[in-house]
């Protein structure tokens, strides 16, 4: 009978919201007619058929009838636990494990709430497949294992090879009216250049690659960005095919990729806030100091050397240079342009070494995990909706196949079943994780076999000690044996297990070490 609300009552929605969880938890027809479901299984079938016609064989000690369902009596807390059959299994761990009471909790806590309510064969295997492929799980959570992919470092080179750029901001807008800086950093001397600017546009961009780069020290060979569309235009990438400069993106979501100037955007505005005023409008008044500083700082970890003397082969001249008349000493053009070779040589050698020590600290902390072709793959791609927190959405979208290993860290994938064909997608290895498909909902691996309950539980509160040795199969709360050659009433006193297949399994202590009964106990 549905049940009726007074439009009037102020908690009439918040009532209804909870009969509706309560309501999506409650059994289904299947699981009513479980007593059916267990007598067209054969073996089940069989033990009902003997505890009907009243045996009492020591086979049968551990199995009763319930309103007509078959029990097995749990070994350790002597609960009678209903059986379900294979047909069951995976409604039954729906229910354990979908529902909104439930949570979509672990494998560990999946099984042990499952284990003290019902019993099924191969419970163990069953639930931690069943919580694996779950696609609720897969995309929302994230994997609590190292992250993949060891550290690629990027070429050394020589000075202006490799130029890197970004954009930080929005910031406040100055009193010039700029509320952008973009930013660029050399690979090998670590100079930096910067700019503020109104738009953050291709026009922009190209005008301070120009301006500030090209014609002052020459075409770099190659420009690396992210894949902000500022830098993916038409406009711009037409102006690197005119001036002959590569350009090189870093993979989406990916920005250690372009780690350099990423880390120099951190140190400009930690910079920059120590001396902005508090409504923020005067950082641009500080930007050319700040890169000065930058440039004139020496770099013990990499180089060696500030940016300025690997640039220009000199010392600039501080202020305070100037005040207390501190001259310096340039020697020879010839002798200063020799120091200045060596000093970039220097400046090599201690970046590689630099490159290593990073390697190894990184890679600590890192697998060196792969994905083959056609593996199936999610992709974690953080989306975010106006009016939707992005804390409850999804992180992890797909599924993928992976068509082609592009490097060591990158893959190159298609979406499979996507309403929009969005073609071959290029995804860093630490995006994506793997995607357990579940193949139908026939949980029952092959014949049906009665295997225990694998943790033991002494009261009903008790905690799992050990969720990795709860997964194992090694210990048994009941087993059944194929064979079947015995009468039921001959009684057998030997250890071994009797024709049902059942006796008492090893007690495992709470430090874990394995006791098992003497055979005069198993009965």
């Amino acid at each position: 009978m549905p049940i009726k609300f007074d439009e009037k009552e102020e908690n009439a929605d918040d009532l209804e919201i909870q009969v509706d969880s309560i309501v999506a938890i409650a059994p289904s027809s299947k699981l009513n007619s479980l007593a059916e479901s267990q007598k067209e299984n054969a073996k089940l079938c069989g033990i009902i058929e003997r505890l009907e016609r009243g045996k009492t064989t020591r086979k049968l000690r551990r199995f009763s009838l319930k309103d007509g369902v078959l029990h097995c009596q749990c070994p350790r807390t002597g609960t009678a636990l209903p059986i379900i059959p294979p047909k069951l299994v995976s409604e039954t761990l729906r229910e354990f494990h979908d529902d909104p009471m439930m949570g979509h909790m672990g494998v560990a806590r999946t099984m042990e709430r499952a284990r003290r309510s019902v019993y099924f064969a191969d419970m163990a295997r069953k639930v931690t497949n069943y919580v694996k492929t779950c696609l609720t799980c897969q995309m929302r959570k994230s994997r609590n294992v190292q992250m993949a992919g060891k550290m690629q470092s990027l070429p050394i080179g020589n000075l202006f090879d490799r130029i890197q750029i970004d954009v930080v901001g929005p910031l406040p807008v100055s009193r010039r009216g700029n509320k952008y800086i973009v930013a660029a950093i050399e690979g090998l001397s670590k100079y930096v250049f910067a700019k503020a600017i109104k738009k953050n546009n291709s026009k922009a961009m190209v005008d301070f690659i120009m301006n500030q780069i090209i014609h002052i020290h020459g075409i770099p060979k190659t420009i690396l960005s992210d894949n902000a569309s500022t830098f993916r235009s038409n406009f711009y990438q037409k102006f690197h095919r005119l001036v002959g400069t590569v350009n090189l993106y870093t993979t989406p979501y990916h920005c250690q990729g372009n780690g350099l100037i990423e880390r120099t955007n951190r140190v400009i505005e930690e910079i920059l806030s120590n001396y902005v005023d508090s409504n923020q409008k005067n950082w641009e008044k500080y930007l050319g100091s700040t890169i000065y500083c930058i440039n004139t700082a020496v770099h013990r970890d990499t180089t060696g050397y500030s940016s300025y003397y690997l640039l220009h082969g000199r010392h600039p001249n501080h202020p305070i240079d100037l005040n207390y008349s501190v001259s310096r000493s340039e020697g020879d053009f010839l002798i200063r342009i020799k120091r200045m070779q060596e000093a970039r040589d220097c400046a090599k050698a201690n970046l590689a070494r630099a490159q290593l020590r990073q390697k190894a600290q990184y890679d600590k902390s890192h697998s060196s995990f792969e994905f083959k072709v056609d593996d199936l793959v999610l992709v974690f791609t953080p989306i975010k909706k106006k009016g939707l927190n992005p804390k409850l959405m999804h992180k992890y979208h797909g599924p993928y196949r992976i068509v082609r290993k592009v490097s060591a860290l990158n893959y190159e994938c298609e979406k499979l079943n996507a309403k929009k064909p969005s073609g071959i997608q290029k995804f860093h290895i630490q995006r994506l994780k793997p995607f357990h498909e579940r193949l139908g909902d026939d949980m029952s691996f092959g014949e049906y076999d009665l295997k225990p309950v694998t943790q033991p539980v002494d009261s009903d509160d008790s905690p799992i000690r050990n969720p990795d040795r709860d997964l194992s199969d090694s210990d048994s709360d009941v087993r059944t044996d194929s064979s079947d050659s015995s009468s039921e009433e001959e009684v057998d006193e030997s250890p071994g297990p009797d024709p049902a297949g059942f006796h008492l399994p090893p007690v495992v202590t709470r430090s874990g070490r394995t006791v098992r009964l003497p055979a005069r106990y198993r009965e």
